[in-house]
């Protein structure tokens, strides 16, 4: 599955609010398997936010490479361009 730009931006930004609400969570207050699952989870979320940032940083590092070419876009799919639509650039 393919995202853009602009997801992946939404995708980080809930990924950063859920381990803020993670951490602030008492581990002291949850019984045992309670806190393995909140640890489990933090570390899943930190591996998302890592996997996340790295696409994030392709995108921008593409974005970038474009500008330095001389503003080309990049390849259209045509399938995509239908009246009232925008093309898909790759």
């Amino acid at each position: 599955m393919s995202y853009n730009y602009k997801d992946l931006n939404y995708r980080r930004e809930a990924l950063d609010i859920y381990e803020k609400h993670l951490c602030c969570i008492d581990i002291n207050e949850c019984d045992d398997d309670e806190a393995e699952e909140l640890q489990d989870d933090i570390l899943y979320t930190g591996r998302l936010k890592a996997l996340t940032n790295r696409l994030i940083e392709k995108w921008e590092g593409h974005l970038m490479s474009e500008r330095l070419v001389g503003n080309r876009p990049g390849r259209i799919e045509p399938r995509a361009v239908k009246r009232g639509q925008k093309p898909i650039l790759y």
